[in-house]
């Protein structure tokens, strides 16, 4: 719980309560003076909490795609990385690699 009143109200003391769990229910706490010795809290609460929306996801269909092409793709892929990979280094055939994939995406 936390105390939303942070200024004094009587002299130097705080009178007035007003306690929440919910910090973002409470717009503005003001110190209104008042008729007698006695300051008076003003507060506005928003009775709706701010909701933050989520930006869709993407969810891939994978029942969707064309695997006998994909498996086709990858075949060639692995053939066309392999020639001549003896003197290659790893992160040369991984570029290889991610370039035919991007190749293949393109079109």
């Amino acid at each position: 719980m936390t105390q939303m009143v942070s200024e004094n109200t009587r002299n130097d003391n705080i009178l007035d309560l007003f306690l929440t769990t919910n910090l973002t229910f409470v717009d503005k706490v003001n110190i209104i003076p008042g008729i007698s010795d006695h300051d008076i809290t003003s507060t506005i609460v928003n009775a709706r909490p701010n909701i933050l929306k989520q930006k869709p996801r993407i969810v891939p269909r994978y029942r969707k795609a064309n695997w006998d092409d994909f498996k086709q793709f990858m075949n060639t892929t692995k053939s066309d990385i392999l020639k001549g990979s003896d003197s290659l280094s790893v992160e040369q055939i991984w570029l290889r690699f991610t370039d035919a994939i991007k190749r293949d995406t393109d079109h």
